[in-house]
This record gives C-alpha cells, sequence and structure tokens, in this order.
C-alpha cells in the first residue's frame, strides 16, 4: 500500500487469448480494493465481524469509485434474528448441493432480496439458469463473462 497505507484499486487481466492458452474458457478483467483492514479503526468491519461471530447474519460494503476522500470506506448491514417472515436465518458453508443449477433454482424459495450471480461460463448451465432466474421475482440477475461468452449467451 503506497502513500502511507491509502486505499488503492489495482487492474489485474488477462486477453482472451492467453487464458484459452492456459485452459480457461475466457479472459478479462477486473478491478481490485487494496486496502489495509483494521476493524478497531473500521468500527462497521468490526460490528460485522461480531455479529458472523455470533452466528448471525452480516454484509460489509466497501467503497469503490468516487471522490479520493470515500474510497476504502467501510458499510455494513447487520442482520437480525431471523428473516422478516421469523424463519431463523442460515448459517455459513450450510448446505452443499450437486445438481444443475436451474434445477436447484426451480425448488428453491426466493424473493426480491434474492440475488442469482452467474459465473460457469458455459452455455449448457448458463442459458437455463438463466432464462428461469429471468422469469423470477429476483431482485439481481447477474452474468459475468468475456464479450463473447455474453454473445453466445444472448
Amino acid at each position: 500500500l503506497r502513500d502511507r497505507g491509502a486505499p488503492q484499486r489495482a487492474r489485474f487481466g488477462y486477453s482472451d487469448d492467453d487464458a484459452f492458452a492456459v485452459g480457461l474458457t475466457c479472459g478479462g478483467e477486473l478491478d481490485v480494493l487494496v486496502q489495509r483492514i483494521d476493524p478497531v479503526a473500521q468500527p462497521p468491519l468490526g460490528a460485522a465481524l461480531a455479529e458472523v461471530a455470533g452466528g448471525r447474519p452480516a454484509a460489509v460494503a466497501q467503497v469503490v469509485d468516487g471522490p479520493d476522500g470515500l474510497i476504502g470506506a467501510t458499510l455494513s448491514v447487520l442482520g437480525d434474528s431471523g428473516i422478516a417472515d421469523g424463519t431463523p436465518a442460515a448459517g455459513p458453508a450450510d448446505e452443499v448441493v450437486v445438481d444443475w443449477p436451474h434445477r436447484y433454482l426451480e425448488r428453491t424459495e426466493v424473493d426480491a432480496r434474492t440475488a442469482v450471480c452467474v459465473l460457469t461460463h458455459d452455455a449448457k448451465f448458463d442459458i437455463p439458469l438463466l432464462r428461469l432466474a429471468l422469469s423470477l421475482p429476483v431482485g439481481y440477475v447477474g452474468a459475468m463473462g468475456s464479450r463473447r461468452t455474453h454473445d453466445e449467451r444472448l
């Protein structure tokens, strides 16, 4: 970390050709936020860690773009004793599922808080899952991949 530990963004990536040469299905780039983590100096992070240690759900978000003074700022969203309908919240690494993604999604209860993220880059998994996800009342559907992968999905 340069500048006395100031948060900074770094870019990492491979071209499609380089990725294919080492056995990956596609290349791509991503930005990574690099910053020092200190739960004492960042109270929202400390609060989220305490929630997780207590078996309660929590999420942490980091500001990765915007004015210099805000990059790296931490925001935590803390859970309560359960979901809004009173169902107890599931704990971490709760279930391992071996099934096709679309079949799993078909039998999973979803609502506007559900996010579906497709990362396989394989049409035999992606297409059935995306078709189903786009027909459900989920809050977010995302699919990661190269432009070529995106064009093939379309």
